[in-house]
């Protein structure tokens, strides 16, 4: 009512941006910087014990670090790091075998930890010393460690890096869909969702999937189109027969 006050935030992702990190040597972004406004709570904290399983240390420092805030979250776009998925048995019952293999690659720590460096550099900038904006005390499992060094924000990597927003694909472009979208073998099967595409996008997921299910809609509706005149021409032709 006042315009001021956690809730004239609109939360979740208040806003974000695109940037080269020190480490990249490709023409496009590596990392999609997200700014998150909350208020740090024991709820959180509980959140991060209970459900989460955090250990009582990280849940202890957060009921410490209770106060409105914001996160800067460096997100990976362009992973390197593959996982896999196998079938466990040949029953469909049983759940597959998932393996996300996060971090396998030494190229996606860098790249975090290099996206941490800026994070940390933007809380330093004028812009945020101005707003009052200070850094959390030092992550307690990473303390041993000299606080922002390399060795602190890999360590804070090994123990952060996770799954976010959209995880995507339930099938192989190429190897299980052909360029219409239809699973090879099987008759009036299609997958509309990230598997189509061959490499993911460098950003959010969200809308180049909505535009795959409308093409796919189309493919749907023109094959619906093909099969009536079909129809129409067999029908058309025992007519002439008669």
């Amino acid at each position: 009512m006042n315009g001021k006050g956690p809730l004239t935030s609109i939360g979740g992702a208040t806003g974000t941006s695109y940037i080269h990190t020190a480490v990249n040597n490709d023409t496009r972004t590596d990392i999609q910087m997200i700014l998150t406004s909350f208020v740090w709570s024991l709820d959180f904290g509980f959140h991060l014990k209970h459900c989460l399983g955090f250990k009582d240390s990280a849940f202890d420092w957060y009921e410490k670090n209770s106060y409105i805030g914001f996160m800067l979250a460096p997100t990976l776009l362009r992973p390197k790091s593959k996982g896999s998925i196998l079938l466990r048995s040949r029953n469909h019952h049983d759940h597959p075998i998932i393996n996300p293999n996060y971090l396998s690659s030494n190229e996606d720590v860098e790249t975090l930890i290099s996206g941490l460096e800026f994070a940390h550099d933007m809380v330093d900038t004028q812009a945020f010393r101005s707003a009052e904006a200070e850094l959390f005390t030092p992550y307690p499992p990473c303390a041993v460690y000299q606080f922002r060094s390399r060795d602190y924000f890999e360590c804070y990597v090994r123990h952060w890096a996770a799954t976010l927003y959209h995880p995507v694909g339930t099938a192989a472009m190429g190897t299980v869909l052909d360029s219409q979208l239809r699973v090879k073998g099987l008759e009036n099967f299609r997958v509309a969702d990230g598997a189509a595409m061959p490499k993911l996008v460098g950003g959010n997921t969200n809308a180049p999937i909505i535009m795959i299910g409308e093409r796919a809609a189309d493919f749907i509706i023109g094959d619906w189109k093909e099969d009536l005149k079909k129809s129409s021409e067999k029908k058309e032709a025992k007519k002439t027969e008669l």
